[in-house]
């Protein structure tokens, strides 16, 4: 498996293009997803178009499929290294990597039965950045203060029913709704023509933050329904980092070394994963293989 060119930023800090909602026809948002599934191994003809659908939504109206795409481009760059080092993965290991990667952020659509200009709403929710004080405040402040801001044409009042009408609450916090799009990504790929083994290391992208939709991932260390892949091993692990580096690189605009000090702070701090030494040796391993991108 060759690693894909990687683009991440080069201009060591300092302003960078707002990540806010975009407007991408489907006609060009369609081959990169298809390209995508191909490149992970999906087969698409027996993958339920709802997730077709809402892979496609996101990368219509908001960045996390490239943030997806880049992060497999990461992941390869990582095997590659390994290869080298003669620490090389198994070919099951990298093809779960790869796909709990692309499917991790689906959730950012809502929930499964959610119509098509619901999901667009929550997209265009999620794309909203600096939202402050997110423990505290409730979606209801977000509507009235940071989406009008976002979004003014958009009639506020409407979208608030809109979101009710998924069964969400204007009353629970900004935090519970950005938790939830893990519960939504295992509810959407659920056996629709995604390996059972997938949906967990998909979901569990938040597991740092008490995300553990489902109750995946047992007290033992064992992940519940699925299928061979019974622990949460290194690959749910490298998910887990991968996504937090390249937020750390891409959105909080930190050099490599800021960003694997970052990533070894934020494990040292998990009550339950504070002491895991896989979780360590996976950082080294970030470090090493990809501190040559770019500083």
């Amino acid at each position: 498996m060759q690693p894909t060119e990687i683009s991440l930023r080069t201009d060591g800090g300092g302003s960078r293009s707002p990540r806010s909602v975009r407007e991408r026809s489907r006609e060009e948002s369609e081959p990169m997803i298809r390209q995508l599934l191909d490149r992970v191994g999906v087969d698409r003809t027996k993958l339920n178009p709802t997730i077709f659908d809402r892979l496609v939504l996101l990368d219509q109206r908001s960045p996390f499929m490239e943030d997806e795409a880049r992060c497999m481009a990461l992941a390869e760059q990582v095997f590659a290294f390994a290869e080298e080092e003669e620490m090389a993965w198994r070919d099951q290991e990298k093809h779960l990597v790869l796909k709990g990667t692309l499917l991790s952020d689906i959730g950012k659509t809502g929930p499964k039965d959610a119509r098509p200009d619901q999901a667009e709403l929550v997209v265009k929710i999620f794309t909203i950045e600096n939202v402050t004080d997110p423990a505290r405040r409730t979606m209801e402040a977000l509507f009235r203060e940071e989406y009008v801001r976002e979004y003014p044409m958009d009639d506020v009042e409407e979208r608030m029913q809109a979101f009710q009408d998924l069964g969400l609450s204007l009353t629970m916090t900004i935090r519970q709704f950005y938790n939830k799009h893990a519960e939504w990504t295992a509810e959407i790929i659920n056996h629709d023509g995604i390996g059972s083994e997938v949906i967990a290391i998909a979901s569990l992208h938040h597991v740092l933050e008490g995300v553990n939709p489902e109750g995946f991932l047992r007290e033992d260390g064992s992940l519940s329904h699925a299928g061979g892949n019974a622990r949460f091993d290194r690959p749910e692990k490298l998910v887990i980092l991968l996504d937090k580096y390249d937020a750390a690189r891409q959105r909080s605009e930190k050099t490599h070394a800021e960003a694997i000090q970052y990533l070894r702070d934020y494990i040292g701090k998990s009550e339950r994963f504070g002491d895991d030494e896989e979780f360590q040796k996976l950082i080294t391993l970030l470090d090493h293989s990809l501190k040559s991108l770019v500083p």
